[in-house]
């Protein structure tokens, strides 16, 4: 056999030892199968855990979208309410302007149309000193479930002779309508008598109901002092 011959036997030699020696090495790595069920359940684990992340950052983002939605609607419907609010509170400051301003005009008209009218006032001393009266108080109590409407007089004589107290009482509604009167001398304070008389500096106090009817409610009063 020549040299040639041994050099291209040897190289044989050799390939089919080193082709022999990766395959008895990649056959060992195959062969354990510890590390490829490790390496699988770590991979599966790995893609269950991807899958985890992205379904809570996905519900995270859908989270973060509806209480993004919830706050504006919210806020929009406070502004609405609030802006509701104060139109209405506008509305209704304009028409307590008006409804104040019609009642001064009406009271001004009802009181140019009827002089010495004065305002109804209960359980308030109301000052006349006008001639001898001094002063009226009317009160409100209930029968049978309606309103029965007194008044209490004052008069006293200030001159040196004697005087008869002739007064009527007039109650009016607030349109300035006459709704009932009562008459003094009507009774005394001690008991019936037929004639008042007041001597010199002497005072005395007179009281009475007033019949307005069952739906009728004063505004005004007006006392005639004959």
């Amino acid at each position: 056999m020549t040299a040639a011959g041994e050099t291209a036997t040897d190289h044989a030699e050799d390939s089919s030892r080193g082709s022999r020696g990766r395959h008895h090495k990649h056959s060992r790595r195959r062969s354990n199968p510890e590390l490829t069920r490790k390496y699988l359940a770590l991979k599966r684990k790995h893609r269950e855990l991807e899958k985890v992340f992205l379904g809570a950052v996905t519900g995270l983002a859908v989270l973060c979208l509806f209480l993004g939605g919830w706050a504006y609607r919210a806020t929009d419907n406070y502004r609405q309410a609030m802006h509701s609010r104060y139109l209405e509170s506008e509305a209704l400051a304009a028409a307590r302007s008006e409804i104040d301003a019609t009642k001064s005009e009406l009271a001004t008209l009802i009181e140019n149309r009827i002089p010495n009218l004065q305002p109804f006032v209960a359980d308030q001393v109301v000052p006349i000193c006008k001639s001898y009266v001094r002063n009226v108080t009317f009160t409100v109590a209930r029968k049978d479930g309606r309103p029965i409407y007194q008044y209490q007089l004052v008069v006293s004589n200030q001159s040196d002779i004697m005087v008869q107290p002739d007064v009527s009482v007039l109650m009016f509604d607030r349109v300035g309508i006459e709704i009932g009167r009562s008459e003094v001398p009507v009774h005394a304070q001690d008991g019936p008598v037929t004639e008042f008389t007041l001597y010199p500096n002497e005072v005395e106090s007179y009281g009475a109901d007033i019949d307005l009817g069952s739906s009728a409610v004063p505004a005004y009063f007006k006392l005639q002092i004959h």
